[in-house]
Parts: C-alpha cells; structure tokens; sequence
C-alpha cells in the first residue's frame, strides 16, 4: 500500500509533467522591431545560415573559449551587410577576424558572479538564488537570436541565459516547495513544433527523457 503523501507527490509530477508536454506554446519570434512577443512574425534564420561562411569561420578558428558565445552575439548591423563585407575584407591582407568580430558584433556580458551571504542554510541560499536567476525579455535587439517571452522566466545560470524545459521542470518543483507565488508560463508556436524540447530553440529540440 502506498502512503498517501508518497501518492500524492508522485501524482504532482506526473502532472507537472504533462502540463510542460500539453501546454500551448506559442513563441512569437522577434520581429524587426520586436515589439509584439505574441505577434505571428517570421522568424529569422539561425545564426549559422544567416552569417554563413563568418558563422563557420569564427567557431572554427575559436576566437572564444565558449562556442556558444558566438552563437549568441547580437549584430550591429544587418547581417546580410555584414556577411557581406566579410567576403570582401576575409582575403585581404592584414584581415584580423577578431578585430571584424568586435566591431560588427555586441558579444554576450559575462554573467554576474553570486556570492551569498555566509552563514546561509540551503534553504536560505535557494530562496536567495530566485531574484538572481529571474530574468525578464519581453523585448530584445533587432538582430538577437534569443526568443522574447511575455512573462519573467528562470534561468539556469552561467553561460545559459535562456529557458530550458527539463530545468523548468525542477524549477516549477523548486517553487512550489518554496511557495514563492512566481509563476510558470511557457508557449511555444504549434506551427513550428509539437515536440516538448529539453531546450527552446527554433531549429533543434532536446525532447526530454
């Protein structure tokens, strides 16, 4: 016979579960003035087609220690122009790819350090972490990779600063343990998916296991 309260968290889960799986995702991908997250605009295309050979060329030369860095640079400008300029300059002599990188790109700021205050319990270090990995982008840059969502959402931290499903899911565990009142919302665009990815991304899904 299972306990009652073994039951009933296990019941929790599974729903949990199926609520992450069935919701009604609608990501609207940024427009060119990203003004409308739930607006039916088309979504651009990833950064390796839309910068091409520039895409290929920087990871593969590692300009950065992180690849994903690159991956989630903004453009300065309209990417088509500076692809473009690349094909120009890239065969030039004296041609620094860092230097184009640099000055055509707004590359990702590192992501502030957390240092809690001592003497916490895990309870209290938890409960401080929320604020920290809350963020909020219901507007992002013409060019930004990074899907805007109309409500605040957590991320996991470190060089992932966007949504992730199967963190989500602890997440939403996290809150109801903590009784924090903040609230899940997750849509994604039916017309582009009806997977439940381990990640929100546009091109590839991590479905979870």
């Amino acid at each position: 016979m299972i306990p009652p309260e073994i039951r009933r968290t296990v019941l929790l889960q599974k729903a949990i579960k199926l609520a992450l799986a069935g919701t009604l995702l609608t990501f609207a991908a940024f427009s060119a003035t990203a003004a409308d997250p739930s607006s039916e605009t088309e979504t651009p295309p990833p950064p390796d087609i839309l910068l091409g050979p520039l895409f290929n060329d920087v990871q593969n030369a590692k300009l950065f220690p992180d690849q994903k860095t690159f991956a989630d640079a903004i453009p300065n400008s309209d990417p088509l122009m500076i692809l473009a300029d690349y094909r120009m300059q890239r065969n030039q002599s004296g041609f620094d790819l860092r230097h184009f990188v640099n000055v055509n790109f707004t590359l990702p700021k590192a992501g502030e350090k957390y240092v809690p205050p001592t003497g916490q319990s895990l309870r209290e270090h938890i409960d401080g972490l929320w604020p920290v990995l809350t963020r909020s982008t219901t507007h992002v840059e013409k060019w930004d990779s990074l899907l805007p969502l109309p409500e605040s959402y957590v991320i996991p931290g470190g060089r992932f600063r966007e949504i992730y499903y199967w963190d989500s899911y602890f997440t939403m565990l996290g809150w109801r343990k903590a009784a924090t009142g903040i609230k899940l919302r997750i849509w994604w665009r039916t017309s582009v998916t009806k997977l439940t990815p381990g990640g929100i991304f546009l091109t590839a899904t991590v479905p979870i296991t």
